[in-house]
């Protein structure tokens, strides 16, 4: 029921692939040296090392030996990266897996790369992912590189689909603990704040509480005309679960304020109550 609920999201604009991302081309971009520029405009090209408290290192050949270079993000300026023409390209991973692979080998670095070079590694991820396993899977690079970003698009971006992802993993706590998040971050977008309020009602239902469900439909229902990316659903969800709970009297009056608003019934969502005066 859960991935029915959802569907409606996960219908997302298509891109050409040009190719898949295989493992061994992956391995062969890790093993690879990155090159750092830092802010004082010097060049050192080195394995990298991801350091417990956040920073990076390179591990740089130095006369017959290494030795590390240490720098945390305000040391600098651009950072190239081997898997970096790959992404550009449109390619995407063959699997999960090797996604994986990925965001842990690079877990220090995102808080290090420009927002248009994180956006590429988002881009690699799907949208959502079939089983359970994969759905964790997503859910772990997303963490990732979740927690290396400033509070931005990219990053509503992230909260939105990991919210998503927990809902359906059946993580309820989880996913109104990120519901949470996006409203907190969002607070003054009137448009963006319908989104958790459809998480939390979805999970009112799933936890059959009707109090809380009508306390997340108050907010939309007093909402300007334009903030409807959601309402149209939590209107259905309601007036249903009102029918069900036999306040026929109740889910009559709240059908009349959809029509009012001009928000039309989808039977691909939810099946139209035969009991409800269709006028």
């Amino acid at each position: 029921m859960r991935k029915y609920y959802f569907l409606l999201f996960l219908l997302i604009e298509t891109h050409g692939i040009h190719a898949r991302i295989n493992e061994r081309q992956m391995e062969s971009c890790l093993a690879q040296a990155i090159s750092v520029t830092s802010t004082k405009n010097k060049t050192f090209t080195g394995e990298l090392v991801n350091n417990d408290d956040g920073s990076i290192s390179l591990r740089i050949r130095l006369d017959g030996g290494f030795t590390e270079q240490r720098f945390t993000p305000s040391d600098v300026s651009h950072i190239a990266l081997p898997e970096e023409a790959l992404l550009t390209n449109d390619s995407e991973p063959q699997s999960l897996s090797i996604s994986e692979r990925i965001f842990h080998a690079r877990r220090n670095i995102f808080s290090f790369l420009k927002p248009e070079q994180n956006r590429l590694y988002i881009r690699m991820l799907p949208h959502s992912a079939d089983s359970f396993s994969e759905k964790r899977k997503l859910s772990a690079c997303l963490n990732i590189i979740e927690a290396k970003l400033p509070e931005n698009d990219l990053k509503r971006e992230i909260i939105e689909r990991q919210t998503i992802l927990f809902y359906e993993l059946g993580l309820l706590d989880e996913a109104e603990k990120y519901a949470f998040k996006f409203k907190t971050i969002h607070s003054d977008d009137i448009a963006s704040s319908s989104f958790p309020q459809w998480i939390e009602a979805q999970i009112a239902v799933d936890r059959n509480n009707h109090q809380a469900l009508n306390i997340c439909l108050k907010g939309l229902l007093k909402a300007e005309p334009q903030a409807r990316p959601w309402q149209d659903k939590l209107y259905m969800l309601a007036i249903t679960k009102l029918i069900q709970a036999k306040e026929q009297h109740s889910a009559e009056a709240l059908y009349e304020e959809m029509q009012r608003r001009s928000l039309a019934w989808d039977k691909s969502y939810l099946p139209f109550p035969f009991n409800l005066n269709d006028s």
